[in-house]
C-alpha cells in the first residue's frame, strides 16, 4: 500500500501530465469539425475548460511539491510546448491556455512530506472529479467515432486517432483507479502498463507516418522503422513471463528505443518551428506526442528503479 506522500505526490504528477493531454486531444477535437457539425467542438470545448480549471487548482499546489526528477522529465512541459501552443493559436486562430504552461515552467522541485488528512481528501475528491471528466471525454470521442465509422459523420482527424484517445483516457483513468485504492505498482502491473504505452507508442508513430508531407522521404523511411520497432517490442511484451530478469532486459531494449524516438521527435518539432517540414494538424499534437514518449520513459526508470531497490 503506497503512503500518504507517495499518493499525493503520484496523483499531482499524473493529474497534471494527463489533464495537459486531455487539454489537447480536446483542441484536435474542436478543430476536426466544419460548422454545421459544431456541437462536437463545443463539447469539445467544455471538456477542455474543466481540464484548465482544475489543472489551474494544481499548479497552485504544485510548488515544491513535485521532485526534480518528474520536472526535469518532459512529461508536464518541454522546451518546445509553449512555442508550439503560440503557433497553435496563430494558425488556427483558437485560445489555449499558454498561462498553465508558464506556471509549470516556473514551479520549484521539491518533496511532499506528511501531507494532513485535509491534504489527501481535496486529493480524493479531485481525483474523483477527473475520473468523472473522463467518463464524459469516453462518451463524447465514442459517439464521434460511431458517427464517422457509419459514414453519419466527417472529421479531418483519423477514426484510429479517436480510438488512440479512448485508450489513453482508460489508461488515466487506470492509473487513477489504482491511485485511489493505494495499491504498489506490481510487476503484473508493470509489465502491462509497459505493454499498453509500447502499444501508444506504436500509434504515435504511425501517426505522425500519416500526417507528414510525404515528400519528406527520410523522416517516413524512419519512422517506418521505428514503427516496426514497436510492434517487435509489442510481441515480446505479449510473451514475457513474470520474471524480473527477463522483465529487465525488456525495459532495456524499450529505454533504447525510446531514446532514439525522443530525439527524432524533438529534431521533427524544431524543424517544424523553423518551417522546414510539415504537418497536416495543429502543431500542439507534436507537443502531446512528444510528452507521451516521456511519459512511457518517466515509467519505465521508474519501474527499474523499483526493480533494482528489490535486489
Amino acid at each position: 500500500m503506497i503512503s500518504d506522500e507517495q499518493y499525493v505526490e503520484q496523483s499531482l504528477i499524473r493529474n497534471l501530465f494527463f489533464l495537459r493531454t486531455l487539454r489537447e486531444f480536446c483542441a484536435n477535437i474542436n478543430l476536426s469539425f466544419y460548422k454545421h457539425n459544431l456541437d462536437y467542438s463545443k463539447r469539445a470545448t467544455e471538456l477542455e475548460l474543466e481540464c484548465e480549471r482544475i489543472g489551474r487548482i494544481l499548479i497552485d499546489n504544485a510548488d515544491g511539491n513535485i521532485p526534480k526528477d518528474a520536472l526535469d522529465s518532459g512529461i508536464l512541459f518541454t522546451p518546445y510546448t509553449l512555442p508550439l501552443e503560440e503557433l497553435t493559436e496563430r494558425l488556427f486562430g483558437i485560445r489555449i491556455a499558454t498561462d498553465i504552461t508558464k506556471k509549470e515552467e516556473m514551479i520549484t522541485p521539491g518533496r511532499i512530506t506528511n501531507p494532513s488528512p485535509e491534504i489527501v481528501e481535496q486529493v480524493n475528491t479531485v481525483n474523483r472529479q477527473i475520473r468523472s471528466l473522463i467518463v464524459k471525454f469516453i462518451a463524447l470521442v465514442t459517439e464521434i467515432l460511431k458517427k464517422q465509422r457509419s459514414n453519419s459523420l466527417f472529421s479531418s482527424s483519423y477514426p484510429t486517432l479517436f480510438e488512440f484517445m479512448i485508450q489513453e483516457a482508460r489508461l488515466y483513468d487506470m492509473e487513477l483507479e489504482r491511485l485511489l485504492e493505494r495499491n504498489e505498482v506490481d510487476p503484473i502491473y508493470a509489465i502491462n502498463h509497459q505493454f499498453l504505452y509500447n502499444t501508444a507508442m506504436y500509434h504515435i508513430a504511425t501517426f505522425l507516418r500519416g500526417l507528414i508531407d510525404p515528400s519528406h522521404i527520410e523522416q517516413t523511411f524512419e519512422l517506418d522503422q521505428f514503427i516496426r520497432s514497436f510492434e517487435s517490442l509489442a510481441l515480446r511484451y505479449q510473451k514475457a513471463p513474470d520474471d524480473p530478469y527477463i522483465q529487465g532486459d525488456l525495459m532495456e531494449e524499450s529505454m533504447a528505443v525510446l531514446n532514439r524516438f525522443d530525439s527524432f521527435v524533438e529534431t521533427l518539432i524544431k524543424d517544424l518551428l523553423s518551417a522546414k517540414i510539415y504537418f497536416i494538424v495543429e502543431p500542439i499534437f507534436l507537443d502531446n506526442m512528444y510528452t507521451e514518449i516521456h511519459y512511457f520513459q518517466y515509467i519505465l526508470r521508474n519501474n527499474q528503479k523499483q526493480e533494482k531497490e528489490k535486489k
